[in-house]
């Protein structure tokens, strides 16, 4: 690994572009679920929320990318290249690396049959398009688990907002649905809560709880390194010794 475990720059980087990739990605799904319900704005004409829609996806898989790298050179032995596209593969935290790979496997899908609409057919991207909520889960997931700062408070905040805002644009696009698709609404009402409570109890039994960083997968070394870098800050500050260095 070399001296750069001890980089901070890379990692606040690294940080910096998941958690922008995942706001835009969230803004993604919402315009999508927009489109999907067909709401209509006296401001924004729809040909213009559907480029907005495709361009923010775009600009989050670049972020994606940049996160990758910067990712790779902070802890290049343990996070390989492959680990971006192939998941379950990494040495880091592989759970969770693995479903951020899948999300941007899919992502990547998403913007490839966006391009070849005209080929596949509407249906057929209409079909597709669904998988969009599951990436957009394993995102989430994926910034929970991995996250070294998942704990921090405008960490939680932050994803908390992601969150709130697709299960309000969902509750609304769902309200609004058709009568006779009655069935298929509380279907769809019931799936969503399932996932978010679901989501929201692993998150506080693993990701939010005192030492997830054993169990979430992380590497020996660099859990030495967090923990070594978490006393000298603690130290720099208060003067003693942090009886918390090992709650990354």
């Amino acid at each position: 690994m070399g001296d750069s475990i001890s980089d901070p720059w890379l990692w606040f980087l690294a940080r910096g572009a998941g958690f922008i990739a995942l706001w835009l990605l969230t803004v993604s799904v919402v315009l999508g679920i927009g489109e999907a319900g067909r709401w209509r704005s006296r401001v924004i004409p729809r040909f213009v929320g559907a480029e907005l829609h495709r361009n923010i996806s775009l600009l989050a898989i670049v972020l994606v990318v940049v996160h990758v790298l910067t990712v790779e050179l902070h802890v290049g032995e343990h996070v390989a290249w492959r680990d971006a596209v192939i998941p379950f593969e990494s040495r880091f935290r592989p759970p969770w690396v693995g479903l951020g790979t899948i999300a941007f496997d899919v992502t990547i899908a998403l913007a490839v049959t966006s391009g070849l609409r005209r080929f596949i057919g509407a249906r057929a991207w209409r079909a597709f398009h669904w998988t969009a909520y599951g990436a957009w889960v394993m995102a989430v997931a994926h910034s929970l688990g991995t996250g070294t700062d998942t704990q921090a408070r405008w960490s939680v905040y932050s994803t908390a907002a992601c969150a709130a805002a697709v299960l309000l644009a969902l509750v609304l696009r769902i309200a609004n649905g058709r009568s006779r698709s009655f069935h298929v609404r509380m279907g769809a009402i019931v799936i969503t809560v399932v996932v978010a409570i679901l989501l929201v109890r692993w998150a506080t039994a693993g990701p939010l709880a005192p030492r997830w960083a054993q169990p979430a997968g992380t590497p020996t070394p660099v859990r030495t390194s967090m923990t070594l870098r978490a006393s000298r800050d603690w130290e720099g500050t208060t003067g003693s010794s942090s009886p918390h260095t090992a709650r990354s």
